[in-house]
């Protein structure tokens, strides 16, 4: 495999807290169940929407827009690493056309058949339609669980430059807020059940290269966990 993965982000410090403490799940809600299931509301909570960490094949030499929005600070992940933690690229949908009609009808069929199961409609701690291991196990309703599924890698095709790859947050945690910076505090670092709960840990070995602007350079060496001080670091 020759797929080279980075998460960028828009400070050394990130850096140094991914390195020292773990690449922190971000809640991601995607908006494109908006055009699969338009006449359900989700507005409260996206289905799957239990955290990512993102990646992109994107070197900073050939996109440079995809640095000035996400940060030029980078840091790639060896392969191994990747696929051990189950990366998969992204699925690319667009708002109109074949493909999402396709995908319009499969999600309609499925859910229409997961509300046919719902025994106790008005227990609202058994409607968990945002959750692929809830529906999977009620009778029939596999299809549908095997979409959300799908729809964690799911993205608005005007997102396709990113050419992203994620890992996806294989439990519900229903406690990673919407708010970026009030995710990021409650992982900086992480306490408790946070450090097992909220991130995902990196070695040294598990890493190809730091990397960042020349002019940046400095800061980013201060901010390296003395660990990983041996860990390639190179500037554009």
């Amino acid at each position: 495999m020759t797929t080279q993965l980075t998460h960028f982000t828009n400070t050394a410090a990130a850096v140094g807290n991914i390195l020292e403490h773990g690449f922190a799940w971000m809640r991601n809600d995607r908006e494109v169940i908006r055009y699969l299931l338009p006449g359900v509301d989700f507005s409260k909570r996206e289905p799957q929407s239990f955290g990512q960490i993102c990646f992109t094949e994107n070197q900073r030499e050939i996109n440079r827009d995809h640095t000035k929005f996400f940060g030029s600070f980078g840091i790639e992940v060896k392969w191994e690493w990747a696929r051990c933690n189950n990366v998969q690229p992204v699925i690319y949908i667009p708002q109109e056309g074949p493909l999402l009609e396709a995908f319009k009808s499969l999600f309609k069929q499925a859910y229409q058949k997961a509300k046919a199961e719902e025994k106790y409609p008005n227990d609202k701690a058994r409607q968990m339609w945002e959750t692929s291991a809830a529906m999977a196990g009620v009778q029939g309703v596999a299809l549908y669980a095997n979409l959300l599924t799908l729809y964690q890698y799911m993205e608005p095709a005007r997102y396709s430059g990113e050419r992203e790859w994620r890992i996806t947050n294989p439990d519900p945690n229903y406690n990673i807020s919407q708010d970026l910076d009030e995710t990021l505090a409650a992982v900086s670092p992480p306490h408790a059940w946070a450090q097992h709960l909220n991130v995902v840990k990196v070695v040294p070995e598990d890493i190809v290269n730091i990397s960042c602007e020349k002019q940046a350079l400095g800061e980013l060496l201060a901010t390296i966990p003395k660990e990983f001080k041996d860990v390639p670091v190179k500037t554009a």
